[in-house]
């Protein structure tokens, strides 16, 4: 469930403002290989480097979280998704197999023809 607003902070600013980007933090606990996903909201504060802005680019890697070390990636998004984006069902891939062998079938015909 998205939070809307969803409120976060600015470097340099005391309070809360309308973020610009969601947040998700997808990873694997190393010792444990339990799954984590934490999501939030961020706000481009305005600097001019883009390794000080965490909406601007994506990473992945190792972090320690809680005391302990997660290998994951954070991801930063603006669209209506909210980092959620998926792959389409596996109806397409069925489809695209069909098409596959009827396009097989329909080369082999003409050559026996």
């Amino acid at each position: 469930m998205l939070e809307s607003p969803c409120m976060a902070g600015r470097k340099g600013r005391e309070g809360l403002f309308p973020a610009t980007a969601c947040i998700k933090l997808a990873g694997v606990y190393d010792e444990s290989r339990e799954r984590i996903v934490i999501r939030s909201c961020a706000l481009d504060s305005g600097t001019l480097t883009t390794d000080t802005e965490i909406i601007r680019m994506s990473h992945c890697g190792g972090i320690v979280f809680n005391g302990k070390y997660v290998k994951g990636c954070l991801q930063s998004c603006d669209d209506y998704e909210g980092c959620n984006s998926a792959p389409p069902s596996g109806t397409s891939h069925s489809y695209n197999q069909t098409l596959v062998a009827a396009l097989l079938s329909l080369l082999l015909l003409q050559r026996w023809s």
